[in-house]
């Protein structure tokens, strides 16, 4: 073959691979693309002219159901029932009983049950079938919730007593022999969460904190009045009303001189004096001099909230006369300040999306949004009813991207005003557009303010007063105020239309 055809046929060959690589790449890159896009909404065609809407019961119970990932479930007696799934009515089918308690754990060597409203507390062990009664017992928990040890309590007339179970040896601990009170609980009551179970925060029964690991094993002596147990290098620990850290070994970290620490992702807050400080992962100042006031909150003592948004990237809001938000990433630092009262709009998985401050100004209330960025990309404005007392909140529209109402909650007659927002194309929106839902049949509905609204385009047809929660098809949820619940359905007819209010 001769060398020039050869170099001609290698090099198209090359040319062709390289045009399926590119087509390859370039689909996979839009599937992924459309896969992370939201859904367009799909608006069907009406193929029918109806003139009115009625609602037709097809079932009532006496108690509330709950709707949620298809099922409606209805609880009666402590027992859970399934009433409706996929389209089919179900007779009540029991589910589950006692769905409230005992709470049973059945683990490689024992059984733990745990009933809250009866307060009892037992464990038995698999091998010898030997139950136990406790007070109290409080699950010792990982992040993955599995469960590794068991603080067990009981108290008799001779004494107090209280161990610590390792459930996957059998190795028992008596604290009271080691001078401990009490395990500090740093969750809801019954359960401690530890990242890694190496070390626990206890109180001695001269009442000083200190630290132990789980082997009983002290690793810092009872010398603390308060401790919280963060990780092995960062414990909060408190002498004479003032907060410092130390790691596991005791070793200094930050002096115990602040008012109040808060560890954040990567960051440390220190409060002295009413004065915030932010410090780096190498304890470094990136950020001074915030002064900040007191709160009548004991979970957050002072007026400023900080939210972690990636492991370095975070922002603190400060409320007071002036508020400030701040935005921090590594030490490169960004502000604004509004008269406002700061607060963040989460999406419906409870991802960041905006910054918004609200304050008034002539008879309205106003909302500055403010992007990630901190760039200002929308001021809405609604006029207020003059001297009464109100709240807001702004929250994403469900099954709508991009879209957010903002409720103002009037307290004297339980008005409410709404505002509809599209944050894309940053407009504001009728509630129609904002909230309507369609049927298959090309008709819509809104439900909002104790109202189910059917629309025919944006022609309201029927209006029904009552709490409802839309299933599938043409059904709903209608909720009373006796407790009663009915499941209807929508029935379109074609007469002459009358107002009907139910």
């Amino acid at each position: 073959m001769d060398k020039n055809i050869k170099i001609t046929i290698i090099m198209l060959f090359v040319t062709i691979l390289l045009l399926a690589i590119i087509i390859f790449i370039g689909v996979n890159y839009n599937g992924k693309r459309k896969e992370n896009e939201p859904k367009k909404e799909i608006i069907p065609k009406i193929t029918e002219q109806y003139t009115s809407v009625s609602l037709k019961t097809l079932k009532e119970y006496d108690n509330y159901l709950n709707y949620e990932n298809g099922e409606i479930l209805y609880y009666n007696d402590n027992n859970m029932y399934l009433v409706y799934k996929n389209g089919v009515f179900y007779d009540n089918k029991l589910l589950e009983e006692n769905v409230n308690g005992p709470y049973i754990h059945s683990l490689k060597k024992y059984t733990i049950n745990i009933d809250y409203s009866e307060d009892q507390y037992s464990i038995t062990e698999k091998s010898t079938n030997k139950t136990e009664n406790y007070d109290s017992i409080t699950l010792v928990m990982n992040n993955d919730e599995e469960i590794g040890y068991l603080i067990l309590e009981k108290e008799t007339d001779e004494k107090n007593e209280i161990y610590l179970l390792n459930v996957n040896n059998g190795n028992k601990i008596n604290l009271v022999e080691k001078d401990i009170s009490t395990v500090i609980n740093n969750n809801d009551e019954g359960t401690i969460i530890t990242d890694k179970f190496d070390y626990l925060p206890v109180i001695s029964t001269y009442e000083k904190c200190g630290l132990i690991s789980y082997d009983g094993t002290q690793a810092i002596d009872f010398i603390y009045d308060w401790i919280e147990y963060v990780n092995k290098d960062f414990i909060i620990v408190t002498k004479n009303n003032k907060e410092g850290v130390v790691n596991y070994k005791n070793e200094n970290i930050l002096d115990t001189e602040y008012d109040y620490i808060e560890k954040v992702g990567q960051y440390t807050f220190v409060v002295k004096d009413h004065i915030l400080d932010i410090l780096n992962d190498k304890y470094e100042k990136i950020v001074e001099n915030i002064g900040i006031t007191d709160i009548e909150d004991y979970l957050k003592p002072y007026n400023y909230s900080a939210i972690l948004y990636k492991n370095n990237l975070i922002y603190v809001i400060v409320e007071g006369v002036n508020n400030t938000l701040y935005r921090i990433e590594n030490n490169s630092i960004k502000q604004i300040n509004s008269e406002g009262i700061g607060e963040t709009v989460n999406d419906h998985d409870d991802n960041l999306v905006y910054f918004a401050f609200r304050y008034e100004k002539d008879g309205k209330l106003i909302y500055d949004i403010y992007d990630k960025t901190l760039k200002k990309i929308y001021t809405i404005d609604k006029a207020l009813t003059e001297n009464v007392e109100y709240s807001t909140s702004i929250n994403p529209i469900k099954d709508k991207p991009n879209y957010y109402q903002i409720v103002i909650s009037y307290y004297v007659d339980e008005r409410y005003d709404n505002i509809y927002v599209d944050m894309k194309n940053l407009k504001e929106l009728t509630e129609y557009d904002a909230l309507r839902k369609f049927f298959k049949n090309g008709y819509s509905y809104v439900i909002n303010d104790n109202k189910l609204k059917i629309y025919k385009e944006s022609e309201l047809l029927q209006e029904f007063t009552g709490n409802y929660e839309y299933i599938d098809e043409y059904k709903f949820i209608k909720y009373s105020e006796n407790s009663t619940t009915e499941i209807i359905e929508v029935e379109f007819k074609k007469e002459s239309r009358e107002v009907e209010q139910q």
